[in-house]
């Protein structure tokens, strides 16, 4: 094998490479909430009272996103939520709940927790 081969076969190994890169990349891929490119990088993180969250940017459009979970918007975890549900659901009033999640929240917000996010009785779920 000559040298000149020996180059190629070398230059098309690392073209490979950086294809599968890039492929693994796309498929990590963030989508952007506003224009659903691809194209984005990382922009920082955010520091809440649930934790640290990732922060991103998307080249297409430049704006600033972040990875929305099922709580968004919500001042609670969702793990608190889903304990208060699965409380009432055992047969705790709503204020039991707020003194056995000791934590500083409303009858009333456990209330609309429980409207919110209940799960449909059985009849319901067999009707859709």
């Amino acid at each position: 094998m000559t040298k000149r081969q020996q180059e190629t076969i070398n230059e098309l190994r690392n073209e490979s490479k950086e294809l599968r890169r890039i492929l693994m990349k796309i498929k990590q891929a963030v989508k952007c909430p506003y224009c659903l490119s691809i194209v984005s990088i990382r922009h920082g993180k955010r520091y809440t009272k649930k934790g640290i969250i990732q922060r991103y940017e998307c080249l297409a459009c430049h704006r600033k996103f972040m990875i929305r979970e099922d709580s968004f918007r919500m001042r609670h975890d969702s793990k608190i939520i889903n304990k208060a549900v699965e409380l009432y659901e055992k047969g705790y009033s709503t204020r039991e709940i707020t003194n056995k999640l000791n934590e500083n929240i409303s009858h009333v917000t456990v209330s609309r927790w429980i409207r919110d996010f209940k799960t449909l009785p059985m009849e319901a779920q067999r009707i859709k």
